[in-house]
C-alpha cells in the first residue's frame, strides 16, 4: 500500500489560466498525477483549510483518488519545533494504523520549514519515507523529469542521527571503545558484529532510546552494557519484562502505600532507582499493551508518576530495549503499539545470529576455556572438535555454544576436547549441511571439502536406503567411487600386487 502525507500550501490545488477555462495544477495534484497513490493524508493548517477542501475535491473528481484531511493545529508555520511536534504525532498515528505500508512524502507543498522538517525526519529514520519533489515547469526536462524521488543515501546528504549534537570525534574524554569491550568480555572480529559495536558507540553518547534486535543467546544485554558502558552513566538494571507479569507498572513506576491488595509499603519504583542510569528492558514484545502506553509517555516526557499518587517525579534514565520477536508482527496482531515501536526503532541495532559470524567461533571457544571454565590446567580443545563446531547451525546462538563446551569440557577426561567429546543439540547424523564456513585460524581447506564429500554420501546412502548405485546416481558420481568410499570407510583397501 502507497500512502502519501503532505502539506497543503498556497500553490493547491493550482491555479487559473490566461485563458478562460485553463487550470495549471498546483504541486500535489501534479505529483498525483506522475505517481499513483492507494491513500493521500492532507495536512491542513487553519488558514489552508479552503485550500485543502478544494484540493480534496479536484483529486475525488479529476482524478478518482480519496484523499483524507488531517488538521494541523501549527500556530507558527515557520517554526521548526512546532512542526516537529505536530508531524511526530500526526505520523504516529498514521503509521499505527498502516504498519505495512510504504510511506511518501512530498518537500513541495508548504513552507520551507515544513519542507526542512521532512528532511530531517526522514533523513534520521525516524519517518521510513520517500521523499518526492515536484519541479518547476522551467526546470523540467527530458533528464529531470517533473516529479523525483529524492535518495537521501546519496553522498551530497549528511548523515543524521537523530537528537545527535556532537559526533564522537567532537567529544575527547569519549571512553576508549577496545577498553570497554575487553572490560565486558565481548569477543567478535566478525565485520558484521563490529559494525554493529562500531554503531553502538557512536550511539553510546545520545540519550535517546534503543532497540536491539536479535534472535535469543546472540549477546543483547552484553551489547547494551556495551553502550552503557560507553555512555558514562551511573548504573545499569537489567529488567526483563516477560518477569513482570501483571505487576510491571508497580515495579516500573512504583506504588503508594495501600494503593492495592498487597501493596504493604511504599515502593519508589525500578525508574526512580534508575535515576542517571540505563535502564535495560529485556524481551520488550512481553510487556502488556496498557504498559507500553505509559512507557511511551516515560520516554517522551521521563516524568514517573507512582500507582495511587499525585506526585510526578522527573527521572532521567536511559531506555535500552531488546527483543527475540518481530514487532513488526505482532503490531500487526495489536500485540504491540506501532508509536511505541517507532519511537524505539528510531535508533536500531541488529545483532547477527552466530551462524552468519562463524569466524568469531574459535575465538568464543577459546575465551569460554580460558575465562568461564574453572578448571586447572585450562582444557584444550582440537582443530576437529572446532571445524565441528564450525559446521553446527547453532539455533541458539553463543548460548548454545557455551552449554556446549560446558558439556564438552566435563566429558574429557584427557584435558582436550575432542569430536568425540563434543555432543550437538538437535544434531543427527544426516543434519542438512550448514552454510559455508568462514576460514580461520586452523582451518584446513582439505579437511573440510573432504568432511563435506563424505557428509553428502553418507546423505545419498541414506536418502536410498543404503542402495550404492543409487546413491552414486543422485550424487552424479560411478558406482566405482561409491565403493571405494566405503571400503576406504570401513579400512578395507586394496591389496598390493
Amino acid at each position: 500500500m502507497k500512502i502519501l502525507v503532505t502539506f497543503v500550501g498556497s500553490q493547491d490545488p493550482g491555479t487559473a489560466g490566461a485563458v478562460v477555462g485553463q487550470f495549471h495544477n498546483g504541486p500535489i495534484l501534479t505529483l498525483v498525477q506522475h505517481v499513483s497513490f492507494d491513500r493521500i493524508f492532507l495536512l491542513s493548517t487553519n488558514d489552508m483549510q479552503e485550500r485543502s477542501a478544494e484540493t480534496k475535491r479536484h483529486l475525488k473528481e479529476t482524478m478518482d483518488v480519496e484523499s483524507e484531511i488531517v488538521k494541523a493545529p501549527i500556530a507558527d508555520v515557520t517554526s521548526h519545533v512546532q512542526i516537529l511536534a505536530f508531524l511526530r504525532r500526526a505520523l504516529r498515528t498514521i503509521m499505527d494504523a498502516f504498519p505495512e505500508a510504504q510511506f511518501y512524502a512530498a518537500v513541495a507543498s508548504g513552507t520551507p520549514q515544513m519542507h526542512a522538517v521532512w528532511l530531517l525526519l526522514a533523513a534520521s529514520g525516524e519517518f521510513p519515507a520517500h521523499l518526492l519533489q515536484v519541479r518547476r515547469p522551467r526546470y523540467v526536462t527530458a533528464e529531470q523529469p517533473p516529479v523525483c524521488d529524492l535518495d537521501l543515501h546519496d553522498p551530497a546528504f549528511p548523515k543524521v542521527i537523530p537528537d545527535l549534537l556532537a559526533q564522537i570525534a567532537e567529544t575527547p574524554d569519549h571512553p576508549d571503545a577496545r577498553r570497554a569491550r575487553e572490560e565486558l568480555n565481548i569477543i567478535g572480529e566478525h565485520p558484521a558484529f563490529q559494525k554493529v559495536l562500531d554503531k553502538a558507540a557512536l550511539l553510546a553518547r545520545h540519550g535517546g532510546a534503543v532497540l536491539i534486535h536479535g534472535e535469543s543467546g546472540t549477546g543483547k544485554e552484553g551489547l547494551a552494557r556495551f553502550i552503557h558502558h560507553l555512555s558514562g552513566r551511573k548504573s545499569f538494571m537489567p529488567i526483563n519484562c516477560a518477569s513482570l507479569e501483571s505487576l510491571v507498572d508497580s515495579q516500573l513506576f512504583g506504588h503508594e502505600k495501600g494503593a492495592f491488595t498487597g501493596a504493604d509499603q511504599q515502593w519508589k519504583g525500578l525508574f526512580r532507582e534508575a535515576d542517571g542510569g540505563t535502564v535495560f528492558l529485556d524481551e520488550i514484545g512481553e510487556m502488556p499493551l496498557a504498559s507500553q502506553a505509559k512507557l511511551l509517555r516515560f520516554i517522551e516526557d521521563g516524568i514517573v508518576r507512582p500507582i495511587g499518587s499525585s506526585s510526578e517525579y522527573k527521572v532521567d534514565v536511559r531506555i535500552i530495549a531488546a527483543t527475540n520477536v518481530d514487532l513488526r508482527k505482532a503490531m500487526r496482531e495489536k500485540k504491540f503499539r506501532g508509536d511505541l515501536f517507532h519511537r524505539l526503532n528510531a535508533l536500531p541495532l541488529h545483532l547477527p545470529p552466530l551462524r552468519e559470524r562463524r569466524s568469531d567461533i574459535p575465538k568464543l571457544t577459546q575465551h569460554f576455556l580460558l575465562e568461564k571454565h574453572n578448571r586447572m590446567p585450562p582444557v584444550r580443545i582440537t582443530t576437529e572438535a572446532i571445524q565441528r563446531l564450525m559446521r553446527h547451525p547453532w539455533k541458539g546462538n553463543i548460548r548454545e555454544l557455551f552449554n556446549t563446551l560446558e558439556r564438552a569440557a566435563l566429558y574429557s577426561r584427557t584435558g582436550e576436547i575432542t569430536p568425540d567429546d563434543v555432543e550437538l543439540e538437535n544434531s543427527e547424523e544426516g543434519e542438512e549441511l550448514s552454510p559455508l564456513a568462514e576460514p580461520h585460524p586452523g582451518f584446513s581447506l582439505k579437511q573440510y571439502l573432504q568432511d563435506i564429500d563424505a557428509r553428502l554420501k553418507e546423505r545419498a546412502l541414506q536418502i536410498s536406503e543404503g542402495n550404492q548405485s543409487e546413491a552414486a546416481r543422485l550424487l552424479g558420481i560411478t558406482p566405482a567411487a561409491m565403493n571405494k568410499y566405503l571400503k576406504a570407510k570401513s579400512g578395507i583397501t586394496k591389496p598390493k600386487r
